[in-house]
């Protein structure tokens, strides 16, 4: 995995901009902004008024420099306004891991200066809704394949939105981005935008005492560690409402961890830690089911050419049984500094 990771990490620009965890945007419409990191995200379809809202979120957000997409598509016209805009004003356009773009968004996606889709990037032939619109959809289509050449796009592409059914999307691979200049970046990596602790809170609260694992029956393969897993659960909840994540050192700069669902007594186990993934640190809070969580690359799969080593940071969902992974980067540290947790 660690290898996947930095294959993607360190082949994409250097000059986008991370939103703070901390940050909350103003919206117009379907777009968010973000001011003070220079970023607009289209969250949801593209409709009539979307060039309409997507002027008054450059107007709010002063100096653009990146339009992050999160759409299915919808109003193709109103799609090839917007990117008009965004090729005038030469804004980079990205799509993060786990999200997608697919339809008329892709339109958008194509004119950014530089563009880099990490996830899902699809495409497929505009529909009509009957013989009276045909003729309207073969200006509209003329408009886009002009705009598709001024973005420079590879005919390759365009043969594929043109086979493939309205009904039906054609997703790109990795390979084909890479091969057919889908993405267009300078030098290292989009950073993307983060989840905030407060986009995730808990399901419910428990405050009544804490109920401890019971290590003879329904807990009984955590009974090596139940001193320290007692202990976690007696000092209370710590995470997502209910549970109490229990951190366990295991030598220098190595730990693990396990959470307890304190209304039950519950052990799950943690998915990192140990010399897989060292020096790992984690931040959570009671109010949020989000974990962040950020590692060095283990010694064995390291390049022990380079003077630098890479440090993974992951956003991770609690979903009540376990943990999916919601965003992740990847950064290079010297070999002889610490990877230190990326709020």
């Amino acid at each position: 995995m660690i290898k996947l990771v930095r294959l993607k990490h360190f082949l994409v620009s250097a000059i986008f901009a991370l939103i703070s965890s901390a940050a909350f945007g103003q919206s117009f419409g379907n777009f968010t902004v973000f001011p003070e990191d220079g970023v607009v995200v289209l969250s949801g379809s593209i409709d009539s008024d979307s060039p309409q809202d997507f002027d008054l979120a450059l107007a709010a957000a002063g100096e653009i420099k990146m339009v992050v997409l999160r759409s299915p598509g919808g109003v193709v016209v109103s799609a090839l306004t917007i990117a008009a805009t965004i090729k005038q004003r030469q804004l980079v356009t990205f799509v993060e891991e786990r999200q997608n773009c697919a339809s008329a968004c892709s339109i958008i996606f194509f004119a950014g200066e530089q563009r880099v889709a990490l996830g899902e990037l699809g495409v497929h032939q505009m529909s009509s809704s009957g013989s009276s619109s045909l003729a309207g959809l073969q200006f509209v289509l003329a408009d886009v394949l002009s705009a598709f050449d001024a973005f420079d796009v590879d005919d390759r592409v365009m043969q594929k939105m043109l086979r493939t059914p309205a009904n039906d999307m054609y997703y790109f691979t990795t390979a084909e981005k890479e091969a057919w200049g889908i993405d267009r970046f300078s030098a290292l990596t989009p950073e993307p935008v983060r989840s905030t602790f407060a986009d995730f809170p808990p399901e419910r609260y428990y405050s009544g005492p804490s109920v401890l694992p019971d290590f003879n029956g329904r807990d009984k393969n955590f009974r090596s560690y139940r001193t320290r897993i007692r202990d976690g659960a007696v000092s209370g909840v710590n995470f997502a409402g209910r549970f109490s994540v229990v951190e366990i050192g295991c030598g220098t700069s190595c730990r693990f961890a396990f959470v307890v669902d304190v209304s039950n007594g519950k052990v799950f186990t943690f998915p990192y830690g140990g010399e897989e993934q060292y020096q790992l640190g984690l931040v959570y809070s009671t109010d949020s089911r989000l974990m962040r969580a950020t590692w060095r690359e283990a010694y064995w799969t390291a390049d022990q050419s380079k003077d630098t080593d890479t440090c993974i940071s992951q956003d991770i969902l609690w979903t009540g049984s376990g943990f999916e992974v919601v965003s992740e980067r990847a950064f290079e540290i010297k070999k002889s500094s610490y990877c230190s947790i990326l709020y």
